[in-house]
C-alpha cells in the first residue's frame, strides 16, 4: 500500500497548483486506497489505479494549459479532454465525479459513450456508404480505398493501414485480399453499385 500512496503523492506534486495537489492526493489516498486495501489487490487493479492517478494528473495538466483549475473548469474544458481520446480517458470519470461530489469542481455532465461494437449495418446501408465513398473525387484515392475496405470487410482501420500491395492477390479471374487465412474475395462491382 505504501508504494501507492507515494506514487499518488509524487504524481500530485507535479501538478501546478496547490488545490489540485490536494485533490489528487485525496482521491489517491482515500477512495482508491480503501478499495485496494479491502482485499489483497490483484495486479490488474493496481495497474488500473495507477492509470487512474496518471490520467487524473494529465487532466489537471490539460486544464492548466487551458488556464483553468479544477474549481474553474467548464463543460467545454471537460468535453475537449474527452474528445482527445475518449476510450483511454474514460478512466478519469471516477476522479471527475469525486471532484464534483466533494465540491472541488462545478457540476459537469460526463457523456457516456459506448465503447462496445455497434450493431452491424444493413446491406443496403453498406451499399449506400460504398457508393458515397467511391464516388467522391474530392477525397484522395488511397483514402477512398481504405474506407471501402472498412465498409466491405468491417475491419478496424488499424488493420487496413497495415495492408500492403502484397496482400492483394490475383488468382485466375478472382482478386483476393489477405485479411486472414484464407484470403477474402474482392467483389466485382455490380452495374448499379457504384
Amino acid at each position: 500500500m505504501r508504494w501507492y500512496v507515494f506514487s499518488a503523492s509524487s504524481r500530485a506534486s507535479r501538478c501546478s497548483s496547490l488545490p489540485e495537489n490536494a485533490a489528487v492526493r485525496k482521491v489517491a489516498t482515500g477512495d482508491a486506497v480503501v478499495d485496494l486495501s479491502a482485499v489483497r489487490p490483484k495486479r490488474a487493479r493496481i495497474q488500473q489505479a495507477r492509470a487512474e492517478i496518471r490520467l487524473a494528473t494529465a487532466l489537471l495538466t490539460h486544464l492548466a494549459q487551458r488556464g483553468r483549475s479544477l474549481a474553474s473548469c467548464t463543460q467545454a474544458d471537460v468535453d475537449a479532454w474527452y474528445a482527445g481520446g475518449y476510450v483511454a480517458r474514460r478512466l478519469t470519470h471516477a476522479f471527475v465525479r469525486w471532484a464534483i461530489r466533494s465540491k472541488h469542481a462545478p457540476i459537469l455532465v460526463l457523456q457516456h459513450r459506448s465503447t462496445s461494437n455497434p450493431a452491424p449495418i444493413a446491406q443496403h446501408q453498406r451499399l449506400i456508404l460504398l457508393r458515397q465513398t467511391l464516388g467522391r473525387e474530392d477525397i484522395p484515392l488511397q483514402d477512398r480505398v481504405a474506407a471501402a475496405l472498412v465498409v466491405l470487410y468491417a475491419q478496424p482501420i488499424t488493420r487496413i493501414t497495415r495492408l500492403t500491395t502484397n496482400d492483394v492477390l490475383q488468382d485466375d479471374d478472382e482478386v483476393v485480399i489477405r485479411l486472414g487465412d484464407p484470403p477474402s474475395p474482392v467483389p466485382n462491382p455490380s452495374p448499379g453499385c457504384c
